[in-house]
């Protein structure tokens, strides 16, 4: 790609701000603006950034295809009369009612011709942008040097449990409660499980690790994370190795509940589903590789018949309990503390909750003084 090979420019003599991503705040910024195509900014992007891309996709794949195959000085001449076209439209619609102090970061996807083309207007107008030095792959590297190649310097607390015990519910309360959380099913967009797939697909895996990335760069390290217990893998999606090593080996506090409460919880969690019922079915097909063709075919007729309480009472005493009891024997010395919730209420949740934040703030105070 010409836009990829254009990267030597040097911006010399220009009065444009540059800096890599270790060296910015990102809240010293008004807005991110990501000049990169929608294509790109969907696969990944810096949390909170928008796009406002300077070359579309057919855009950029048409430049790029010239340059490549037909002579590069015809590619920058169709790829400057493109990006002029397009900022003269950004500039129109997005930035023309931006104060003369606001202050923008922009990025490409290596800090070249694309980011500097809208940075030098904007600087010519009045404004003081600033350009990512090296671009998106400047900040993916950031981003994996946190997350697959860094050890996690958290202290980590994890909420274990049956399925349909509250867990997502409690960690809600206790970010109320100004704890640190770090819910990785919302991230995700997935509740966890087969049946957990929301109706909105999940990010890619850049971007989910984009998100985490953000997340934790918020959080204080002197403070403890809670995070709800995983398996590696939430849907389609991979929880970082960094993140999931530093999991693995982190203390755990358990939340129990009888099994009728439990039914009722997955009842209401997973309305969605039983509100349709051709879902619901191809969902508990993809049991089979796991249970059997027998067992889910049963499962299947319990769906069609609206017998939603025996189906959930067979999925967690036969699929869900045996898997998480594995899970707990292979973990059992890393168990602190157990609460049973019976009831399955809020009050109940809200309880647990303070006795929780009361360990918490044990944990914090051990780490503080070590």
């Amino acid at each position: 790609m010409y836009l990829n090979q254009l990267q030597d420019t040097k911006y010399k003599n220009m009065n444009i701000s540059k800096k890599k991503f270790d060296d910015i705040n990102l809240n010293e910024f008004d807005t991110i603006i990501d000049v990169r195509s929608p294509s790109e900014f969907e696969d990944d992007h810096i949390i909170k950034s928008i796009n406002l891309p300077v070359l579309n996709n057919s855009e950029r794949e048409i430049v790029g295809k010239i340059y490549v195959q037909d002579s590069k000085f015809k590619a920058r001449l169709i790829g400057a009369s493109l990006i002029t076209k397009n900022i003269s439209i950004i500039l129109e619609k997005n930035l023309f009612t931006k104060p003369r102090n606001w202050k923008p970061l922009i990025y490409c996807w290596r800090g070249g011709k694309r980011s500097y083309s809208l940075a030098k207007i904007l600087s010519d107008i009045g404004w003081e942008p600033t350009i990512l030095e090296k671009g998106y792959k400047n900040y993916r590297k950031c981003v994996v040097e946190t997350l697959h190649k860094k050890n996690i310097d958290f202290k980590i607390l994890l909420i274990s449990g049956h399925t349909g015990t509250g867990k997502t519910e409690l960690l809600n309360i206790l970010k109320q409660q100004e704890n640190q959380i770090l819910d990785l099913e919302l991230i995700a967009n997935h509740k966890g499980s087969l049946l957990g797939a929301e109706k909105t697909v999940q990010p890619t895996q850049k971007l989910f690790e984009s998100a985490i990335f953000r997340n934790i760069s918020k959080f204080d390290k002197d403070k403890p994370l809670i995070i709800e217990a995983e398996s590696n893998k939430i849907g389609n999606l991979i929880i970082p190795p960094s993140l999931w090593k530093k999991m693995k080996s982190s203390l755990r506090i358990e939340i129990k509940s009888n099994v009728e409460d439990r039914v009722q919880y997955l009842e209401k969690k997973y309305l969605d589903l039983t509100e349709d019922i051709n879902v619901l079915v191809e969902k508990l097909s993809s049991f089979s590789t796991l249970q059997g063709k027998r067992r889910v075919s049963e499962w299947i007729r319990m769906a069609k018949e609206k017998k939603f309480k025996d189906l959930a009472k067979d999925l967690i005493i036969n699929h869900y309990d045996p898997r998480y009891q594995n899970s707990l024997d292979k973990n059992s010395s890393l168990f602190i503390n157990r609460f049973e919730v019976n009831p399955l209420k809020k009050k109940n949740l809200e309880k647990v909750s303070k006795e929780i934040s009361s360990i918490i703030f044990k944990i914090n105070s051990n780490h503080q003084h070590r």
